[in-house]
């Protein structure tokens, strides 16, 4: 139960789908209502991949694993400070929500839902 009370107490938060589902504006107005840190999941992409996706390269999952271990190194020194925090950060895939939440029983995840016709909108 310990567990739980530490969660629900000082969370670390991703909130995570597909693009333009609205993570960041989600992210930022739930961390605000919080009054905890927000972290812009592409913030913090390696040059490498910013030139690709700038060219409108689509990235490998070998490509990401960079970018996701620096998020999840971010993520375990929060734990490690005992600070919440909110993440936008697509993860869509288990592997990636696995690695993301690997040394900490504090991440949580929202999925944001939202159908392509939502998205157009």
């Amino acid at each position: 139960m310990k567990d739980r009370e530490t969660t629900a107490r000082n969370p670390i938060i991703v909130v995570m789908g597909v693009s333009a589902c609205g993570k960041s504006t989600i992210g930022q107005d739930l961390a605000m209502a919080l009054g905890v840190e927000f972290l812009e999941g592409d913030d913090f992409h390696p040059k490498y991949n910013v030139t690709l996706m700038s060219t409108g390269t689509a990235l490998t999952d070998r490509e990401r694993l960079p970018w996701l271990q620096i998020l999840q190194s971010e993520l375990a020194a929060l734990e490690r400070r005992d600070q919440s925090v909110v993440l936008s950060c697509s993860s869509l895939k288990r592997s990636y929500r696995e690695l993301l939440a690997s040394g900490s029983k504090r991440v949580l995840f929202v999925y944001l839902r939202i159908s392509r016709e939502q998205i157009y909108q």
